[in-house]
């Protein structure tokens, strides 16, 4: 079998300067899940500190996980987010808080 070619992106990693470009030319030959380019296109956003498309990633606030960076279009998100097949962005925080520790720095 061939090794991997999968990159790990850990906590405050920094994407290529190319950012999504390969894998929205995959997405263009079906072979990115729109789901993972979504969250790839807003990791790149919040390592530029630019506004989210889909809300994906997520820092935690005094009251639980709230957007790292502001949504961009904010009244138009849950549209977007459906479309790529995510769960809506209620839901989305409302599982994190279930099953990711709040961070307690």
């Amino acid at each position: 079998m061939p090794p991997s070619h999968r990159t790990t992106l850990r906590p405050g990693s920094r994407l290529p300067a190319g950012g999504a470009g390969p894998a929205t030319r995959g997405r263009r030959r079906r072979q990115v899940s729109p789901g993972n380019l979504a969250y790839l296109q807003d990791r790149v956003a919040t390592g530029k500190d630019e506004p989210q498309e889909y809300g994906t990633q997520i820092r935690w606030g005094p009251g639980g996980p709230v957007p790292a960076t502001p949504i961009r279009d904010e009244a138009d998100v849950e549209r977007r987010r459906a479309e790529a097949g995510l769960p809506t962005l209620a839901s989305y925080l409302a599982e994190l808080t279930t099953v990711c520790p709040q961070d307690t720095n």
